[in-house]
């Protein structure tokens, strides 16, 4: 029994650093887009682009539509089980070149732009976690937007994000639905000027987005304390269980 449990505890300690994810990474698209997407279609579309990233490559959306989106569900830095950290942090920088009416008038639209964690849950269907970043505006030039989840265990209200269940469109998670357990299993991050539970008229969008940023923080101390100290019990109460067959 007592080596099961030191198995158990070893095994703990290992799944710790296994599945210790996301992990702190930048994109800067020198390297390509690294997971990250944007819109495409028969009225623009999204690319990596030399010229307008922030010293470095962007990714460059032009492209007439309902808003803004920029998204990654395969760098596994960005996705995972955000728990496994204590906090977790997201940066972007934004320039806004025109949000206008497509070619009507000359007017700028301002739009919020937000942050959105997804968990899928079914084809077509996810709980969500978002928090709005700012307003991207044309006037402002190069802007640098950044979100925080200080505690990846604690609730909604405490942390300043929203929920979305897009099954009934309530901005809140759905009954038995917490930030935790959505951010247990992260499959997707986005960047838009989509808030949820909103829909919007069409403009026409022009808008890069460079070094998107996530940092978490590493294991707490206190946990790993714990963990070794449950190992040393262990092995103290081992020793005695063989001094006592030897007695």
């Amino acid at each position: 029994m007592i080596k099961a449990n030191m198995l158990a505890i070893l095994l703990a300690l290992a799944g710790t650093s296994a599945f210790a994810n996301p992990s702190s990474s930048t994109v800067n698209f020198s390297n390509g887009t690294e997971g990250w997407v944007g819109l495409q279609g028969e009225d623009g579309g999204t690319k990596i682009d030399n010229s307008v990233g922030n010293g470095t490559p962007g990714l460059h959306t032009d492209y007439l539509y309902t808003g803004v989106l920029f998204w990654n569900t395969t760098n596994q830095n960005f996705l995972g089980d955000y728990t496994s950290a204590k906090s977790v942090s997201f940066g972007i920088d934004v320039n806004t070149h025109s949000i206008d009416s497509g070619g009507f008038d000359n007017a700028q639209y301002p739009r919020d732009f937000v942050v959105e964690l997804r968990q899928n849950i079914a084809p077509g269907k996810w709980n969500s976690v978002w928090k709005t970043l700012g307003v991207l505006d044309s006037s402002t030039g190069l802007q640098h937007f950044s979100a925080s989840i200080a505690d990846t265990g604690a609730s909604l209200a405490s942390s300043g994000w929203k929920g979305y269940n897009p099954a009934s469109a309530d901005l809140a998670l759905p009954d038995g639905v917490t930030l935790s357990s959505v951010l247990s299993h992260v499959d997707e991050v986005i960047f838009s000027t989509w808030v949820p539970g909103f829909s919007y008229d069409p403009a026409h969008f022009d808008v890069t987005v460079d070094n998107i940023s996530i940092t978490s923080s590493v294991p707490e101390p206190e946990q790993m304390a714990m963990l070794l100290s449950g190992l040393a019990l262990l092995g103290v109460a081992a020793r005695r269980k063989k001094a006592d067959k030897c007695a």
